[in-house]
């Protein structure tokens, strides 16, 4: 979606999730170098991102984001400025439905079957960029979260 010439890709929780948020950490104005990878977290079983990138502070060819599942496999969500596309690579995550899973092109959906903790990181190629606000909630497992009618 575009807004006021901003592209804008949300994929959001059902609002009562809200309740299981824990421990935010928000950064703003960020410059993420040419070729640069950073690691958001590490060993997290469950996380929510909110990222922004205005687009006349992106310089970089491709950007976004790699999801580490464990044994060398990731799942990366990639942005590519000259085409305006975004797409899913899973070709190295391991665990597929099908042989022949979507490709995105209508519906952007995915599950992960991680074998291990996840590892996020954001990563840019052929440029710089800005990321002017980034929050990341560790997220309570809803096992451990007492039932007070919010979830339901």
């Amino acid at each position: 979606m575009q807004k006021e010439k901003k592209y804008i890709l949300k994929q959001l929780p059902v609002k009562e999730m809200e309740c299981l948020r824990t421990n935010k950490h928000e950064m703003k104005n960020i410059k993420m170098g040419a070729d640069e990878e950073w690691t958001l977290c590490d060993k997290k079983e469950v996380l929510e991102l909110d990222i922004s990138y205005p687009i006349e502070k992106i310089h970089a060819q491709t950007f976004g984001i790699k999801i580490s599942t464990g044994k060398n496999r990731q799942f990366e969500i990639v942005f590519c400025k000259e085409k305006q596309c975004c797409f899913v690579d899973r070709t190295t995550t391991g665990v597929n439905p099908h042989d022949k899973f979507a490709d995105g092109e209508v519906v952007m959906s995915n599950l992960l079957f991680p074998e291990d903790f996840y590892k996020v990181k954001l990563f840019a190629t052929g440029g710089d960029l800005v990321i002017e606000k980034s929050i990341i909630y560790e997220m309570d497992e809803i096992m451990n979260h007492p039932l007070d009618g919010n979830l339901i």
